[in-house]
């Protein structure tokens, strides 16, 4: 479990303060994973790289390849 906090005020900065921070420890956590298996890691974003890719090409008109 995550816990953070933040002040708050009439405009909610904490709340976005204490996204940002569990942001930044759940991108170090996956950095750190990352460099521990590299080679899946990397196939990994690869395949999910050309899915993403795959995706927004079928899906939006506007960026359609011919």
């Amino acid at each position: 479990m995550l816990i953070s906090a933040g002040r708050e005020t009439e405009f909610r900065p904490g709340a976005l303060a204490s996204r940002i921070s569990q942001l930044l420890v759940v991108d170090c956590v996956f950095v750190g994973v990352a460099q521990r298996t590299f080679d899946s890691s990397q196939e990994a974003l690869e395949s999910t790289r050309r899915a993403v890719t795959e995706f927004t090409r079928r899906t939006s008109p506007a960026r359609r390849q011919p």
